[in-house]
């Protein structure tokens, strides 16, 4: 009798679980709402709403910017179970707080220079000076600073580029190199110099007032002298000798001011007075130095062709290319193609540049404006509230809360909320709650939510049905005294009980 009331509460607790867990057809919840039948007789039932709607048939949709969430100057926009900010018309920054109506300067259209409010827009003021034009978009190639040592700076193809025009001494792109160097002339000693024909060998200079030992060293340099000599002549003014210092004899004098004072004058003639008829003696103060010549031109006329120019370097020689070739000698037509500036397109060289043809729903001059979001009116290509992001001929949409089934968050996914609790949920559509449950070992249920008794199958064999421990996916045995074993299998013969 006991056994037989106990069947029939099994029975009546399966047929309420079958009824509360259906609903009648023509009752469904909105918006993929759950539905829960809580009387199959009067087909009551309510709804369980996935997060962003509400109501009793989960019929509406919260609006999220009713809240106003955004910052101001921003506007709201809202989404399933979502919303998004952006800056009003008239408004940009990164915080949406600069009037692009008050503030012409931004974004800045001066290159990265400074640029300052006027009454009539805008004004542009070029920090760098290698800028220039109204927008400091104008790159010059030539300022006081390019070439240096003085040289000089000559523009090339309209500005495209520069060739630097070196004194005598230096070479390289920017004249930076000294190829020609002189060290400091050395005192070395008072010599003896007449006037005979013996030392006419010597070259005599006479620069006046501006006569000193460096404008005399460069006289020794351009005779291709290493050493050179300084007499009094006149006061006020000294004469340079270059040359060979020949038969000339060492006097015993140790210093140049020594050296000049040695000859006294006796009104006629200054001492150094030089005169080659009078056979005159005089006193010469003698220096010395190393001078290291420039390098020789190493730039023959026909080793930069197509119009490079060739620039003088230490040890040889480079050119310098126009826009449209390249290599070493100029050689090569240039290809712009080579840096792929065409994105997904098809890049096509030709003088001076190159085209782009842009593949389908591309444009922009290097195919960089992508129009595959771009659809017919009332058609996007991200549905639901979904942001397309656009990639060349191609898009992916970043989709809101549960429309994410699909790429183009065209369906709902029904696993969003992860409804198995202890499973793997399976989307099926808009048939029935719209998904199943695959349950992990030991559970069962529509939803994976409920523990299998492994002790209903009366595993223990010689033991009370209530020593039966369930765990999940197993169960464990308590034995009677004197059984043991898994299944309480092993001890007292059943006759003996």
């Amino acid at each position: 009798m006991e056994l037989l009331q106990l069947l029939r509460v099994l029975f009546s607790l399966s047929l309420a679980s079958v009824a509360f867990s259906t609903c009648p057809a023509n009752h469904l919840c909105d918006n993929f709402g759950h539905c829960n039948s809580i009387d199959p007789v009067y087909e009551a039932y309510t709804c369980d709403c996935v997060d962003g709607v509400t109501g009793q048939l989960c019929e509406t949709n919260i609006k999220e910017c009713d809240s106003n969430p955004c910052p101001p100057n921003w506007e709201c926009t809202d989404a399933y179970n979502a919303y998004s900010c952006a800056c009003q018309a008239g408004f940009t920054g990164p915080t949406c707080s600069i009037s692009m109506v008050d503030n012409p300067c931004y974004p800045n259209p001066c290159n990265d220079q400074t640029c300052t409010n006027t009454t009539s827009g805008y004004s542009c003021q070029c920090d760098d000076p290698t800028l220039t034009g109204p927008n400091c978009e104008t790159i010059i190639v030539c300022t006081a600073s390019t070439c240096k040592n003085g040289g000089t700076c000559l523009p090339q193809w309209d500005g495209a580029n520069y060739l630097c025009q070196c004194p005598t001494g230096y070479q390289d792109r920017n004249c930076e190199t000294e190829t020609a160097s002189s060290s400091t002339p050395e005192f070395i000693g008072c010599w003896n110099i007449d006037g005979s024909s013996s030392n006419a060998n010597l070259e005599r200079y006479n620069l006046g007032n501006d006569l000193g030992v460096t404008n005399c060293q460069e006289k020794a340099i351009a005779d291709g002298m290493t050493n050179f000599g300084m007499i009094a002549d006149i006061p006020g003014k000294k004469y340079c000798y270059t040359g060979s210092l020949g038969e000339l004899t060492k006097n015993t004098n140790n210093s140049a001011s020594e050296c000049w004072s040695t000859c006294p004058d006796d009104g006629v003639k200054p001492c150094g007075k030089f005169d080659f008829s009078l056979n005159s003696t005089y006193y010469a103060v003698i220096y010395s130095f190393t001078y290291t010549p420039p390098d020789a031109l190493d730039c023959p006329s026909s080793v930069c062709v197509n119009g490079g120019l060739c620039i003088e370097e230490v040890g040889g020689s480079s050119c310098l290319c126009p826009p449209d070739y390249t290599s070493a000698d100029c050689s090569v037509p240039f290809d712009y193609c080579d840096s792929d500036p065409c994105h997904d397109g098809t890049c096509t060289p030709k003088v001076g540049g190159y085209t782009c043809t842009c593949p389908s729903k591309v444009t922009g001059d290097n195919c960089e404006i992508s129009q595959a979001c771009i659809t017919a009116p009332g058609n996007t290509a991200c549905q639901n509230g979904g942001t397309c992001v656009p990639s060349g001929s191609t898009y992916t949409c970043e989709c809101f809360g549960i429309w994410n089934l699909v790429a183009n968050c065209s369906l709902f996914n029904h696993c969003y909320q992860k409804p198995c609790v202890n499973g793997k949920c399976n989307d099926t559509g808009d048939n029935g709650i719209g998904y199943t449950c695959t349950c992990d070992a030991g559970w069962t249920g529509v939803n994976c939510d409920k523990d299998i008794d492994e002790c209903d199958s009366n595993p223990c064999v010689y033991s009370n049905t209530l020593n039966c421990s369930n765990l999940v996916d197993l169960w464990v045995c308590n034995c009677d005294l004197g059984f043991s074993g898994l299944q309480c299998e092993t001890g007292k013969n059943f006759q003996d009980i």
